[in-house]
């Protein structure tokens, strides 16, 4: 596909992966959470050569090992079968935090249209299966269990059924910190009329391991 046949944060975030600013621009932003990315890290998508958006589940064999890329899968799903689905992301690559191998996971919005769902929770087809029914109670109890651990040290409201897209990005950065894995969650706005490769940063959410704190900063 070229570039034009991209719309939204996909096609935002391939041209930043395309230009010679990336990993600059990426580990500017980065400053605040003491990660950086270097060219021996490895990230999908790549480029628009290879687009294709990453699952946590299979990112993390690679580069963590097959049993933490099945412990996410089985901790979110409770019928996970091999083609089993799982939230995609716009941009996950590995990086050095506070001196050792993490992760950042990055979730993109490129215009108002890309907002308009946000408030939402995570929809279940009247005529869903059973397989379908189970999971999505997984979800939720795996989001409830993301939010009563994060509770215990500063206040957060995420829910399956409200801000599910949200949620589910805090849930699996709290999961993966729980494995012992640093990782720093990052919301990327396009939104702004300005030089885009700035990547001006609307919401960032910090979760390290060994801290158990999420934090948030704003930066216009």
């Amino acid at each position: 596909m070229t570039p034009k046949q991209y719309k939204g944060s996909q096609r935002c975030v391939l041209d930043w992966l395309s230009s010679d600013t990336f990993l600059s621009s990426l580990n500017e932003l980065l400053k605040a959470t003491d990660a950086t990315i270097k060219l021996s890290d490895s990230w999908l998508p790549v480029d628009y050569d290879n687009p294709q958006e990453g699952e946590l589940k299979d990112f993390l064999k690679p580069h963590f090992g097959d049993e933490i890329g099945e412990g996410i899968k089985k901790w979110w799903l409770s019928i996970a079968h091999a083609n089993a689905r799982t939230p995609n992301w716009d941009l996950l690559s590995t990086a050095t935090i506070e001196g050792s191998k993490g992760l950042i996971l990055v979730e993109a919005k490129a215009h108002a249209a890309e907002l308009d769902g946000e408030s939402k929770g995570k929809p279940l087809r009247k005529d869903a299966s059973e397989n379908s029914i189970a999971n999505h109670t997984q979800i939720g109890n795996a989001i409830n269990e993301a939010k009563l651990s994060i509770s215990n040290h500063t206040q957060v409201n995420i829910s399956r059924d409200k801000f599910y897209q949200l949620s589910n990005r805090v849930a699996h950065a709290w999961w993966l910190a729980n494995q012992g894995i640093p990782v720093v969650l990052l919301y990327l706005d396009f939104l702004m009329p300005m030089i885009w490769q700035m990547m001006v940063m609307k919401l960032l959410i910090q979760m390290m391991i060994g801290k158990h704190v999420l934090s948030i900063m704003h930066k216009k």
